[in-house]
């Protein structure tokens, strides 16, 4: 009996000195990764590639194809591994301006490598990208004044910019695609351009029925003046659902905004791509 009270005893005391441990294990020591930004590299197969430009602002990660969250850049990812691994990063970017609506674009590849776990180490990456080798991109587009508007279109070609500018509070700036588009529906498709300027302006897509001359027009997205270059990516997709056409057109608009004695707005990298 002595003997048996004396095991329960030393049961008893060996548990009190390890029950955290059986209860709260050591918690594992991430390996960060720390990638500043994200680079979009040309695609060989679809050569000739300009308009490499991009804005990749977060990304979605994914550790031997378990997705561990999301995150903006720059970001120092905590990665809990053992041995080799490989972390997935699919790029994402801030949809039609608005910084707190990311997504991850659809026609960027992923960026996947390989790494050795380094528990509490700093490794770091630098991401890169390129396009899809089935995307459709149109670019060289060619505008043409409304008989509405003041302000003729004004390209400057040796910096491929196109250049809207407002000397006046009666000017006002309304430009259209002499090319129309189609796409199918129910496929990804984005309009995308660089900025720059002192004015706002607004980008609108107009539907075609052929052989009836009805259209639609609409303004799908108002753009706030910058003072550096900053790149918008215009999604199209639930558009095309809405409004079912035989082709469309792109519009440029703008007009003095209120209180200014002047203003300008460059645009460059304009390009319609889809699936």
């Amino acid at each position: 009996m002595r003997l048996f009270r004396g095991l329960i005893a030393l049961f008893i005391t060996a548990t009190a000195f390890t029950g955290c441990n059986i209860i709260n294990p050591a918690e594992q020591i991430p390996t960060y990764i720390k990638v500043d930004s994200f680079t979009l590299k040309a695609n060989p197969v679809l050569a000739p590639q300009p308009y490499l430009s991009s804005q990749i602002t977060s990304v979605w990660a994914y550790y031997n194809g378990i997705n561990i969250g999301a995150f903006d850049l720059p970001a120092q990812i905590p990665v809990i591994a053992n041995g080799r691994g490989t972390l997935t990063l699919e790029p994402a970017v801030a949809l039609n301006g608005l910084n707190n609506f990311v997504a991850i674009y659809p026609f960027y590849q992923n960026d996947t490598f390989s790494f050795d776990a380094k528990p509490g180490q700093v490794i770091s990456h630098e991401g890169t990208t390129k396009f899809y080798n089935n995307i459709v991109r149109n670019y060289g587009f060619t505008f043409k004044q409304d008989t509405i508007a003041s302000v003729p279109v004004n390209y400057d070609y040796a910096n491929a910019t196109y250049i809207i500018n407002l000397p006046s509070a009666n000017d006002s700036c309304v430009w259209y695609s002499i090319s129309s588009y189609y796409w199918e529906q129910n496929v990804d498709a984005y309009l995308e351009f660089d900025y720059i300027g002192t004015n706002s302006f607004y980008i609108g897509v107009q539907s075609n029925l052929n052989g009836t001359g009805v259209y639609k027009l609409l303004y799908l997205a108002g753009i706030n003046p910058s003072t550096t270059w900053k790149k918008f990516y215009l999604g199209l997709k639930d558009y095309r659902a809405q409004y079912k056409a035989d082709n469309y057109n792109f519009f440029i608009k703008s007009s003095l905004d209120p209180g200014s004695n002047s203003g300008q707005v460059k645009i460059k990298n304009l390009q319609f791509i889809h699936f």
